[in-house]
């Protein structure tokens, strides 16, 4: 065996065997050295005893009547320990050595096998409806208040502090009188109502609910800071001590749930002698069950529930809020006992405040020089490509990466300059500058440089030209929808609204989404910031807005079939389009600020593939009354047709799809030739009135992707070949053709 056993738990063993052999049951288990246990009897306190002992004899009685009736095992020389029961003396030996007793006794091993859940006297017990967590406290603090082998008991005031001490407990108080905690920039409004809370006599714990990185820790270091700093509340007299609790430390090395209940109780009781003391619970959904856990460390809601119901503690909890909801939904009661405090996202001011406050650390740590315009760069950028990160956090992230990176390149520098035998420039202090933020959000974002560079999100009408390139055909609609963003833009920047929002109407498969990708692509950065929603999928609102939920700022977003949405989802929509959240008795985390609406629609297509219509415009705005409300048709910055595509766009989309296969031959030095009537024949094959030109790029995988790749893979067509793809009979064929010595010398010029 792996554990120490002193002469008490060795005559315990020695009985446990001898139950067993009489049982038959060829193992030792922990219902073996309980019995045992009982009947040797236990040296134990007075009060224990007279509190426990007659209802652990119970248990023991019932564990020999349940735990022995199954069949027996033939006799054996030589027993085997259960793993359980292995494991029951392996914690007695830990607690024995937590506390300094030495060699476990009896009472350690007992301990040891009532707070394991699995137990057979423990199931027992708790069948019995017998209060085992109250049984495991009280063995729990006698054990812990013993004196460590060799030394005196030790006085109140040692006891006090060793509770704290064997805890994952830290002074928050303590911290900031010693200067090692920062003040809450922004939180004033916040800590007041916290202060409030923790003045009132009954429910006096609070609930700060936010997204993460929104600075909820900060709020209470920043209270005990302002408590250290003599900041005077009239509600507090005298002022709170707050201590922090470490769940995730509680419970990392507690295998069995009657020990962590056990510390959590021990914590209680120090805090209820002390009135002025407020425990904070960072993470609490952690360490009250809204978070998947293991079986054995359950949550402390048991231990907290009645404290708090009663008021006998101050608690501040800190979480998000998706696990606020599970909370809530797990322990409905929990609602009443903690006042919920909503915690949002800094503003861009106070965000600035709050890094200016941390620069000196930053500096100080990666020994660098921050520049003044990196503060502004990290906090626009970091706003603006990080939507899943708030702030102040996401900022505080950016500067931190970006010092890092340019000390690791002067670091680097230095040490190329000592190689070449240079003078070396290691003690020379770096500087972050713009250009390091730009790079570190960059690789954090996946968002290329280039597009960060630009002050305006329309580069200066750049957009337009780069769009009309890549979609041919509707030079109206990207002009009209360049012009209504850069109007809207303008006029929403100081609301709630999205930046823009455009209905794009036209029959199917003339480029309506395809605009909307290229928006996302130029105007944020890629196609990643294009999010789309179907809206004949959703049957109601809550079902839309749950999905509208995940949304990133700074994207476009997409609603197609807009005329096919559901009524309740369309109505839903009018909030979101007027202040960028939904109504105010919905308490989901919307906003579309800084987001483009783009809403799609064939309504309207007859009007615009009949050429003899005069004013489509005007029969437009009257055909849209009678699909959209008249408050809705007034939101929109732009109502943008889209007319039916010309034989020469559906050519020119056709040459480019044929362009980028073309490019990727070129690589293999192999030269494409397409003849005008295999144009036609893909032509003919692609476009239709029902789907436009939506299967032109399939019908060219198809045709000429895929044959061509067939006969490259055998070796048909080589380096300064020619493939001339022609039409015969209805169908495409592929005839290799030679260049000749001149043109293709200049073919690798071009490629050199």
């Amino acid at each position: 065996m792996l554990v120490r056993l002193p002469g008490q738990v060795h005559a315990i063993l020695q009985d446990a065997l001898r139950l067993s052999k009489e049982q038959k049951h060829g193992h030792l288990g922990v219902e073996h050295v309980f019995s045992a246990m009982l009947r040797r009897g236990i040296a134990l306190s007075d009060a224990f005893r007279q509190q426990h002992g007659a209802i652990l004899q119970q248990v023991a009685r019932e564990v020999e009547r349940t735990a022995w009736e199954n069949g027996t095992c033939p006799e054996r020389t030589a027993l085997g320990h259960t793993p359980r029961c292995m494991a029951a003396l392996r914690q007695a030996t830990e607690l024995a050595e937590r506390w300094r007793h030495g060699t476990p006794g009896e009472a350690h091993l007992l301990l040891a096998i009532l707070m394991d859940d699995l137990a057979a006297p423990s199931r027992v017990m708790d069948a019995m409806g017998h209060d085992r967590t109250a049984c495991v406290a009280m063995l729990f603090g006698e054990l812990s208040a013993k004196p460590a082998t060799g030394t005196t008991p030790p006085t109140d005031n040692t006891d006090t502090a060793n509770v704290l001490s064997r805890l994952p407990v830290h002074d928050l108080t303590a911290l900031a009188r010693a200067g090692k905690m920062m003040p809450a920039i922004g939180r004033d409004t916040e800590t007041a109502e916290i202060v409030q809370v923790l003045s009132r006599k009954n429910k006096n714990s609070v609930m700060l609910v936010g997204e993460a990185g929104v600075g909820k820790t900060q709020i209470v270091t920043g209270l005990a800071c302002d408590i250290v700093a003599g900041k005077q509340y009239k509600a507090i007299t005298p002022a709170f001590d707050i201590l922090e609790l470490d769940v995730t430390a509680m419970t990392h090395h507690t295998q069995y749930r009657a020990t962590a209940e056990a510390n959590m109780l021990q914590l209680v009781e120090y805090i209820k002698g002390k009135p002025d003391t407020v425990l904070f619970v960072d993470n609490a959904h952690l360490g009250m069950g809204a978070a998947p856990t293991d079986a054995n460390v359950p949550g402390i809601t048991n231990v907290l529930e009645p404290i708090l119901s009663h008021g006998e503690i101050r608690c501040i909890g800190a979480t998000t809020t998706q696990e606020y909801r599970k909370l809530v939904v797990m322990h409905p009661e929990l609602e009443n006992q903690f006042q919920m405090i909503r915690v949002n996202e800094l503003s861009g001011e106070d965000t600035t405040a709050v890094v200016r406050q941390m620069l000196a650390a930053l500096q100080k740590y990666h020994r660098v020089h921050i520049a003044p315009q990196c503060v502004e760069a990290a906090i626009s950028l970091a706003q603006r490509h990080l939507p899943h990160h708030c702030l102040p956090d996401s900022a505080i992230d950016v500067l931190d990466r970006a010092c890092a990176r340019s000390r690791l390149r002067q670091t680097a520098h230095a040490t190329s300059q000592h190689q070449q035998n240079e003078p070396s420039s290691a003690s020379a202090t770096a500087t972050v500058t713009p250009q390091d933020i730009r790079m570190t959000v960059s690789q954090m974002a996946a968002v290329p440089v280039d597009y960060m560079l630009h002050e305006d999100r329309i580069h200066l009408g750049g957009v337009e030209q780069m769009i009309k390139k890549r979609l041919i055909g509707q030079d109206q609609a990207i002009a009209k929808t360049i012009a209504a963003i850069k109007h809207s833009t303008t006029n929403a920047a100081a609301s709630n609204r999205p930046d823009a929002i455009l209905l794009f109407l036209g029959p199917p498969g003339v480029g309506k989404k395809h605009l909307a990708g290229l928006l996302a692509e130029h105007l944020f950065g890629s196609t990643n910031h294009l999010v789309s929603f179907d809206m004949t999928s959703f049957a109601g609102e809550q079902e839309m807005l749950a999905a509208i939920m995940e949304t990133p700022p700074f994207s476009v977003v997409l609603f197609d079939a807009i005329e096919a949405a559901h009524t309740e989802a369309f109505e839903s929509l009018l909030p979101l389009f007027t202040k960028g959240r939904p109504g105010d008795s919905n308490d989901l985390e919307i906003s579309l600020k800084h987001c483009i609406i783009v809403l799609v629609s064939n309504v309207g297509a007859d009007i615009l593939c009949n050429a003899d219509e005069r004013n489509p415009q005007s029969s437009l705005i009257k055909l849209l009354r009678t699909h959209f409300p008249p408050e809705c048709i007034t939101l929109f910055d732009a109502v943008v047709p889209f007319h039916p595509l010309l034989d020469e766009d559906v050519r020119s989309i056709l040459r480019l799809e044929v362009n980028k296969f073309r490019a990727q031959l070129r690589e293999k030095r192999i030269r494409l030739r397409m003849y005008q009537r295999a144009y036609e024949h893909l032509i003919e094959k692609s476009c239709c009135d029902e789907y436009g030109v939506r299967e032109l790029p399939h019908v060219v995988n198809t045709e000429v992707i895929v044959p061509i790749g067939e006969l490259l893979l055998n070796n048909t067509f080589g380096p300064d070949d020619v493939i001339n793809v022609m039409e015969n009979e209805g169908r495409l064929t592929f005839v290799r053709g030679r260049v000749d010595d001149d043109e293709a010398r200049r073919w690798r010029r071009e490629e050199s």
